[in-house]
């Protein structure tokens, strides 16, 4: 009896201490022991390029409080924005190898979908019904002016209500019997 509690006790140590490695948890870019050094590279150069726009916001804050002379200026905007450049360039290099033409094959499953729901008849329809709508919020702007400060006011209006003047009656107004 007194050698089966340390044994137990060491037993349950050993087993927690080797837990990790039966039972490991992914995360997006592969194993949290062994991470995917792309996805490292990745994290790497956004943050690299989120430290680099920072700081062109804050010379051109400097430069507009007027902390830094106009020769400065250039001198760091053109130094950050050209190493910014380069990250980005790096940036999709280093995302363009796994998806070449993502985007056009992505447009083209879109248009083969559409296209099993969506006849060109009623794709046609639709597209005159969007122009409608739109001709129609165009053409729904004020109907009279205010004379004393020009801005625009409804029909049933009496009143600007930017400056308070009395509006006159519009045609659409005197026509009406009251």
């Amino acid at each position: 009896m007194e050698t089966i509690l340390p044994l137990a006790i060491a037993l349950l140590a050993a087993l927690f201490i080797s837990m990790p490695f039966f039972f490991r948890s992914k995360t997006a870019g592969g194993d949290e022991y062994f991470p995917d050094p792309r996805a490292e590279k990745a994290k790497e150069l956004g943050s690299r390029k989120d430290a680099l726009l920072t700081a062109i916001k804050d010379i051109e804050f400097d430069y507009g409080l007027g902390k830094l002379s106009r020769e400065d200026y250039e001198e760091l905007h053109g130094k950050y924005r050209a190493e910014a450049a380069g990250i980005l360039k790096d940036m999709d290099s280093l995302g363009s190898g796994a998806d070449d033409g993502g985007c056009e094959d992505i447009e083209g499953e879109i248009l083969a979908e559409r296209g099993r729901f969506v006849s060109p008849y009623d794709d046609e329809e639709l597209e005159k019904e969007i122009l409608r709508a739109r001709e129609a919020a165009w053409n729904d702007g004020p109907e009279r002016y205010c004379t004393k400060c020009g801005s625009g006011s409804g029909a049933e209006d009496l009143y600007c209500s930017k400056c308070g003047a009395k509006l006159g009656q519009t045609e659409k107004q005197n026509a009406s019997p009251q």
